[in-house]
């Protein structure tokens, strides 16, 4: 991002895929790549690098040495149990305090969504330049999109708080409570639409034919 501080990303997949029989969300595949490739493309200009936030073995990611996504580094959940996007948020918020210590924002991805603008990570930014809130997340004419946000590292404490509490607050409530904003972003046909069943996978598939009907 030009003449905007280091912003990492992180794709959040750290949940259990119940609507798609346990499966990984992020390796299923249409249009000729992988649910992760669409959103990895979507992301990755938009930010310094990019993370994936998933739980289990990483050896099931293996091939993607192969592929554009070689090197991409898995940051697992620090708490057990799955407890849901904060915490794949606060695991990526740690590791970058520890391995890019220079950077001060983490914006977040969902992991079942495979477009997304291309300004995303610009708007969110200008926001919280602004208004100097602590995070903000997307919003379109359907609503809030509040796992695609942009946190600043100092939120990792209070996170941690809730997290250790055994709270699990919906990421918008948790956002607003904390100082955050939803943000109108533009969006196009088809931008955060998300793949839950395989209702889901067949619309992304037409939607890869047929962009304008989203």
């Amino acid at each position: 991002m030009t003449d905007s501080p280091t912003i990492i990303g992180l794709v959040l997949a750290g949940g259990r895929a119940r609507r798609l029989d346990g499966i990984d969300k992020c390796l299923i595949t249409f249009g000729g790549a992988s649910l992760l490739e669409h959103i990895h493309r979507c992301a990755l200009p938009q930010v310094e690098t990019l993370w994936l936030n998933a739980n289990g073995d990483p050896e099931r990611f293996a091939h993607f040495a192969h592929t554009g996504l070689a090197g991409l580094e898995i940051v697992p959940d620090q708490f057990p149990n799955y407890p849901g996007p904060l915490a794949g948020v606060h695991a990526g918020l740690q590791h970058m305090a520890q391995t890019r210590p220079e950077a001060q924002w983490l914006a977040s991805f969902a992991g079942d969504t495979p477009w997304f603008p291309d300004t995303l990570v610009a708007t969110l930014y200008a926001a919280v330049r602004e208004t100097k809130a602590p995070v903000a997340f997307a919003c379109d004419a359907e609503g809030g999109h509040p796992t695609f946000a942009l946190w600043h590292r100092s939120l990792a404490s209070r996170i941690e708080k809730t997290l250790a509490s055994a709270q699990h607050p919906r990421l918008s409530d948790w956002i607003v409570q904390h100082g955050g904003l939803g943000i109108p972003v533009a969006a196009s046909p088809g931008d955060f639409f998300n793949i839950n069943s395989p209702d889901d996978l067949q619309r992304a598939k037409e939607l890869m034919t047929h962009p304008d009907e989203g």
